[in-house]
């Protein structure tokens, strides 16, 4: 099916709020007879409507953002876990996603429980914290229960950092394709008819980079 732009349909989209104050019996009919009567007037002013490409990468933002609330419930989770571990590292690591994090939270999934191998896995030079707040803050009841619910955990955050990545590629596919769509006409000494698309897609990324 073609898209309006396809199809060489031009569509006007009206604020409500712009007539809804008419004095009128409100029905489905009369609404559409008023709305013609103020639009062939030209009473009702035109809202933006975004293009094809745009609602597309409006879309995978959007769904990007819905994964990105997930992955942090599921990290959430997982620090309570670490809680009923009696296990605090989620208070001398600000970073529940870093490097040293992940390694003791797939050690600790994996089956090891000794305080000692878990500082060594994560490497305690990196942090400021010494040697031995960190051994006292592995030091927890790593029941066979909770390790399991970590290991389950820890799939699913994989899972949505997955997802977040491959929406990521669609979105960074739908940026270039708005951009080369602003370059053609600019290249023929044309203003680009994407213009606002443009200048929220530069946004976008930056927004998409640091999120």
């Amino acid at each position: 099916m073609k898209c309006r732009e396809d199809a060489g349909i031009r569509v006007t989209l009206i604020n409500p709020g712009h007539y809804k104050n008419s004095t009128r019996v409100k029905t489905d009919e009369n609404d559409s007879q008023w709305i013609h009567q103020y639009h062939s007037c030209g009473i009702l002013r035109h809202s933006h409507i975004a293009t094809e490409a745009y609602r597309e990468l409006r879309g995978y933002i959007h769904e990007r953002g819905v994964i990105q609330v997930q992955k942090s419930q599921t990290l959430t989770r997982i620090q309570r876990l670490l809680t009923l571990m009696n296990v605090k590292l989620q208070h001398i690591i600000s970073d529940m996603e870093g490097a040293g994090a992940m390694k003791v939270l797939r050690a600790v999934a994996s089956g090891t429980d000794d305080a000692q191998t878990l500082v060594e896995v994560m490497n305690a030079e990196r942090f400021k914290a010494g040697r031995e707040e960190l051994v006292r803050s592995l030091e927890g009841n790593y029941k066979p229960h909770l390790i399991t619910m970590l290991r389950m955990k820890l799939e699913e955050y994989d899972f949505f950092v997955s997802q977040m990545k491959k929406y990521e590629t669609c979105i960074e596919a739908v940026l270039k394709k708005i951009e080369e769509a602003a370059i053609l006409p600019r290249e023929a000494g044309r203003e680009p008819e994407t213009k606002p698309e443009i200048k929220k897609s530069v946004n976008t990324r930056a927004r998409i980079n640091t999120g």
